[in-house]
């Protein structure tokens, strides 16, 4: 299986990661993107969760394709307090999960999310404090185990677009850091394409949905389970760079099983790599 899927959507959820990763095995899924969420889903400070989540991950023969930082890591907030907090956020999260590197059978991805609400802080203002964030992720020796990406943002947020991605991966260095392709964010702001043109081999891995339409939120369905896509799956699997991690990222329905849910997501995979075969 080509593809994998985020953790990320279940964060909410009660129990912890645990109770639900059987599901990701029992319906096909053999690689992850691992949420670091650091509520009671996903205690990132507790050795015995870490230890419990290792020997899982290794009977259910799991790989780890990347990890997706904490939410409120808020790197690109020009206040002194705010920003020092997520670098530090970064980097504690880095070294929490070393132990988990052992599933990782290439370097895994850190996603970050470089930017917030536009109106709450002026987006050259997020684009200068990423960059000086960024810059001091990546000087600490940690930063050497992960390819450090930033995802693209919804569109009321700094960091929706490619241009203003590219603006800090230039500022920060070409080759230092990459881009996460979340599909479901682009459809509120242009089209995925547009963004994959504009990106190019920028891309390293992939948050994968579909948004059904909707004018705002965050939607997140599973690709190719919705009539009436905006998104050309086909376009977009034929053009992604070929080193590009392929990870879905649905939202499961409040009320439906998680169970059901990640068997649904695992058909969306198995169409999508019929799809990147042909």
């Amino acid at each position: 299986m080509k593809f994998g899927i985020s953790t990320m959507f279940m964060w909410s959820r009660p129990g912890n990661l645990l109770d639900y990763l059987p599901y990701f095995g029992r319906a096909g899924f053999n690689s992850l993107e691992i949420g670091i969420t650091k509520n009671n889903f996903f205690p990132m400070n507790s050795p015995e969760f870490i230890t419990e989540l290792t020997q899982m991950l290794r009977n259910l023969e799991m790989r780890i394709q990347s990890f997706h930082a904490p939410f409120d890591a808020s790197i690109f907030d020009p206040e002194p307090r705010a920003r020092n907090y997520g670098v530090r956020e970064i980097i504690r999260s880095m070294e929490r999960m070393l132990p988990l590197l052992e599933f990782a059978p290439e370097k895994p991805c850190m996603v970050i999310h470089p930017g917030t609400h536009s109106y709450k802080i002026p987006g050259d203002q997020q684009s200068r404090s990423s960059i000086q964030s960024l810059k001091e992720i990546l000087d600490n020796p940690l930063s050497s185990r992960y390819h450090i990406c930033i995802e693209n943002t919804l569109s009321s947020h700094f960091g929706s677009t490619a241009s203003e991605l590219l603006e800090i991966v230039r500022g920060v260095g070409e080759g230092r850091i990459f881009i996460c392709l979340d599909t479901n964010h682009t459809v509120y702001n242009s089209c995925p394409e547009d963004f994959i043109r504009a990106a190019g081999d920028h891309i390293l891995t992939t948050h994968l949905s579909d948004n059904f339409h909707q004018p705002y939120g965050e939607f997140h369905a599973p690709p190719l389970t919705i009539k009436h896509s905006k998104i050309d799956w086909k376009w977009i699997l034929k053009n992604l760079p070929s080193h590009t991690r392929l990870l879905l990222e649905p939202d499961c329905p409040s009320g439906m099983d998680v169970d059901l849910f990640v068997e649904i997501a695992f058909i969306s995979a198995r169409q999508l790599e019929r799809l990147f075969d042909r």
